[in-house]
């Protein structure tokens, strides 16, 4: 009996730490889209921030230290929240490629608010959508 419970006791912790292993990288932009949507919809506010490009992450960052600084500390400096407070997105439709190059695509997705154009970039190895373009200040002619 004892042995049938050692062997339990180890398939148990073999599959707790499969369990416990990350999930591979998306390998595709179309791939590294649907997960980062699929971790807003689930409000994983930290795997969807995770999959932001480093300039992206950092604009928003910076806008974060503005918004409270001019409110005078009214409005808190919460970057992951200035930038999904918008709420969850709806459903992911079709994801299509309009270029890509070793480190940049850029993807034409539909879904429950419309059809918009998305860049991904690639960094450390993994596909990370870049918002940075629609984060830098507008400078006026």
């Amino acid at each position: 009996m004892k042995r049938h419970m050692d062997k339990g006791w180890w398939l148990l912790v073999a599959l707790s730490v499969a369990a416990c292993r990350p999930a591979a990288a998306p390998g595709t932009p179309q791939e590294a889209w649907r997960l980062f949507v699929t971790r807003l919809q689930r409000a994983d506010v930290e795997g969807a921030w995770s999959m932001l490009s480093p300039k992206t992450r950092e604009l928003v960052t910076l806008r974060s230290q503005a918004i409270s600084a001019a409110s005078g500390g009214q409005v808190r400096d919460e970057p992951h929240a200035l930038l999904f407070a918008a709420g969850r997105p709806g459903a992911v439709g079709e994801v299509r490629e309009v270029s890509k190059s070793d480190d940049a695509a850029v993807l034409q997705v539909k879904g429950a608010d419309g059809e918009r154009t998305v860049k991904l970039v690639k960094a450390d190895g993994r596909w990370l959508v870049d918002l940075s373009e629609q984060l830098e200040p507008k400078t006026q002619p």
